[in-house]
């Protein structure tokens, strides 16, 4: 089965953790990191609580070890000398954590000096493995992967929409950067020069869009992001939007829809 470079995951959100503003998202990610000495079912509700902005963690307050060690986790360093300090006692507070140790000693390079942190090389220093696939040989039709601006290439019972957010997905059509779409017109209409403009562009995206759910045969789920990566909460608009593309357009092989 592939495999996942957890140790550098796990000390890579550690290091977010500690840049402020810190994304919740960082800090929900290590709620979930198996590297941490809490259950699997502890951790989820510490994800769910703090991307509702509740950074407490009051299910822990039974277990001091584990209520100081969230302390490190979530408090902010303002300077290399405090980094240090926190991550070694972090990594100190987790002697069952594989591997943690040794990406903490590979990032002492950039950890060196006083001041404050220079985010950017740190961040740098901070090596993720790649995933390490299993058998080459073993492979499996029932997903394809295809990006945003593709058609799918074959049909398929389920299409999962990753990434349903304004701007994203469907692609925001960019307007010309030189000529109002009244002047496009006219310069088509006089010299037959076609060009791109904000209403053609919007065309062609919706027509992609079409194309895609017209390849599906059964559903389509849209995973719509409910906050940002600073646990912000996001347009609420977006599912009145994903309701209308999916009622207007005209894909009858397609039976339901589904808005996550």
């Amino acid at each position: 089965p592939a495999t996942r470079d957890v140790a550098g995951e796990t000390m890579f959100f550690l290091l977010m953790a500690k840049r402020t503003p810190t994304p919740a998202m960082a800090l929900a990610s290590l709620c979930l990191s198996p590297l941490m000495p809490w259950g699997a079912e502890t951790g989820r509700k510490l994800a769910e609580e703090v991307m509702q902005g509740r950074f407490r963690a009051r299910i822990l307050d039974a277990n001091p070890a584990l209520k100081d060690l969230w302390e490190d986790i979530r408090q902010p360093a303002t300077s290399l000398a405090q980094l240090r300090f926190l991550l070694d006692a972090i990594v100190t507070k987790l002697p069952e954590a594989s591997g943690l140790r040794e990406k903490l000693q590979s990032l002492q390079g950039a950890l060196v000096g006083e001041g404050g942190p220079d985010w950017e090389p740190i961040l740098r220093a901070a090596q993720i493995g790649p995933i390490s696939l299993g058998n080459p040989e073993r492979n499996l039709e029932g997903v394809s992967l295809c990006g945003a601006g593709e058609v799918p290439w074959r049909p398929c019972r389920h299409l999962l929409i990753l990434d349903f957010s304004e701007g994203l997905y469907p692609t925001r059509p960019h307007p010309n950067p030189l000529f109002l779409d009244s002047e496009i017109d006219v310069i088509a209409s006089t010299t037959g020069i076609q060009m791109r403009g904000r209403a053609s562009g919007l065309a062609r995206n919706l027509a992609l869009f079409e194309s895609q759910l017209r390849a599906v045969e059964e559903n389509v789920t849209f995973l719509i992001p409910w906050r940002g990566l600073n646990g912000g909460r996001l347009f609420g608009g977006i599912v009145d939007h994903a309701e209308n593309c999916s009622s207007n357009t005209s894909c009858t092989r397609r039976t339901g829809y589904h808005i996550l």
